[in-house]
């Protein structure tokens, strides 16, 4: 169950994160990287097994998995990222 303070406004999305007893570890893993505006594939320092076990963000804001693809220890972007951080 969420209880929010306040209503949500119409319109607006509420997006919950929800992770299970399955993530294994001492916590979770982080990765930052620098888009060149060319470089499309990134190296991740683990394995996430399953692209559901990723959140991907650019400047705070959350990416949609449609934009990226993980295979094995890759994170791919459908498009190169420009001169920006990301994690």
């Amino acid at each position: 169950t969420i209880t929010f303070d306040e209503n949500i406004t119409s319109g607006h999305k509420v997006v919950v994160h929800s992770v299970k007893a399955t993530v294994a570890g001492n916590g979770l893993n982080q990765d930052a990287f620098t888009g060149d505006a060319s470089t499309t594939a990134f190296t991740l320092s683990i394995n996430p097994i399953n692209e559901n076990n990723t959140m991907v963000y650019i400047d705070g804001v959350y990416q949609n998995k449609s934009t990226y693809s993980t295979s094995g220890t890759t994170l791919t972007f459908s498009t190169a990222q420009v001169n920006i951080q990301f994690s």
